[in-house]
C-alpha cells in the first residue's frame, strides 16, 4: 500500500465534521476520506492537529517550566506530561523538549560528551 504524502484542506475539514458528527470511528472515517488513509492515520491527524481542544498558541513559560519538571518526574512518557497541560498534546510537548535539546547541543558542543549530558541530566 503506498504511503500517504499530505493531507489537504478538504480531507482535514471532513476528517473534521465527520469526527464532530458521528464520533471517532477511525476507520470508517478512513473509507470516507480514502486516499490510502488508514483509521489509525486519521486518529492522529486529528488528535494531534485538529480537535477544537489543542492550544495551537507558543507554550508558555510557565508550561515550558512545568514540562521540564514533569520530565525530570516521569522521564520521556510525552502523554502523561502532556495530561497535565490542558489543550497540549504528546506531540507539542515532545517537540518542544527536543527541539530544545538539540538548539543547546548546537550552542555548546563541548556538553556533547560530558558526563552529565550522556546521563541525561543537567549540570
Amino acid at each position: 500500500m503506498p504511503r500517504r504524502k499530505y493531507w489537504t484542506p478538504s480531507q482535514d475539514y471532513q476528517l473534521r465534521e465527520f469526527v464532530e458528527t458521528h464520533g471517532p470511528r477511525w476507520g470508517d472515517i478512513a473509507r470516507v476520506i480514502g486516499n490510502n488513509t488508514t483509521g489509525k492515520q486519521c486518529r492522529e491527524r486529528y488528535r494531534n492537529h485538529l480537535d477544537r481542544k489543542i492550544n495551537h498558541s507558543k507554550l508558555t513559560l510557565l508550561e515550558q517550566a512545568e514540562i521540564y519538571r514533569l520530565y525530570e518526574k516521569h522521564g520521556s512518557k510525552w502523554a502523561l506530561i502532556a495530561a497535565q497541560l490542558p489543550g497540549r498534546t504528546s506531540l507539542q510537548v515532545r517537540n518542544f523538549y527536543y527541539n530544545v535539546r538539540r538548539i543547546a547541543k548546537r550552542r555548546d558542543p563541548a556538553r556533547k560528551m560530558s558526563v552529565s549530558y550522556i546521563c541525561g541530566k543537567p549540570q
